[in-house]
């Protein structure tokens, strides 16, 4: 299978300690691509995934940037992200 058959993963917050450890498990089985996404592409952390062969694309996640969320995830296969947990009735 060619590297572009592979099926692409899409990380949010790829550079955080679950995330590395997503992306670095995923790259390690060769059986995926990895889209890291985070917020310092220059970042130790990121860095090192692109060394692994993660795609780094910066994305700033915060209100109003939605094109930008939206276009780090085109042509992605699947994702992978983290939510909070929040107390039943914090509605």
């Amino acid at each position: 299978m060619s590297a572009n058959e592979k099926p692409l993963i899409a990380i949010v917050g790829a550079t955080s300690k679950q995330g590395r450890s997503v992306a670095a498990a995923l790259l390690e089985s060769q059986r995926f691509r990895v889209r890291a996404l985070t917020r310092k592409k220059d970042s130790p952390e990121a860095l090192r995934l692109e060394k692994l062969g993660a795609e780094i694309v910066k994305v700033p996640l915060e209100l109003g940037r939605q094109k930008d969320l939206v276009a780090a995830f085109a042509g992605a296969d699947g994702a992978f992200l983290m939510t909070a947990d929040r107390p039943a009735g914090d509605d």
